[in-house]
């Protein structure tokens, strides 16, 4: 186990940054977890997975989900910042 991770398979605050980004990208658009899985290809589990900030997605999934939404890529690390700059104070 790394020093990020904890017990509970969360890894460090910007994957559940990350997480919480794609979440509420996905949501804006209307789309359930399965639509935007099934549309990149993916296991629902494995998307939500992503979404609780548990699995450290590679880029190219992450390509994958924002072009299922669609949105930018850009719209996804602004809402990241912008949850990651949050916490921070």
């Amino acid at each position: 186990m790394s020093s990020h991770e904890g017990g509970s398979g969360e890894k460090s605050p910007e994957h559940r940054h990350l997480g919480a980004a794609v979440a509420e990208l996905r949501t804006r658009h209307g789309l359930s977890e399965a639509e935007v899985a099934e549309r990149a290809g993916l296991r629902r589990s494995h998307l939500a997975a992503i979404e609780r900030g548990e699995v450290d997605p590679t880029f190219v999934t992450l390509v994958r989900i924002v072009r299922t939404i669609p949105a930018p890529l850009a719209e996804l690390f602004e809402l990241f910042e912008q949850r990651r700059d949050a916490e921070r104070g």
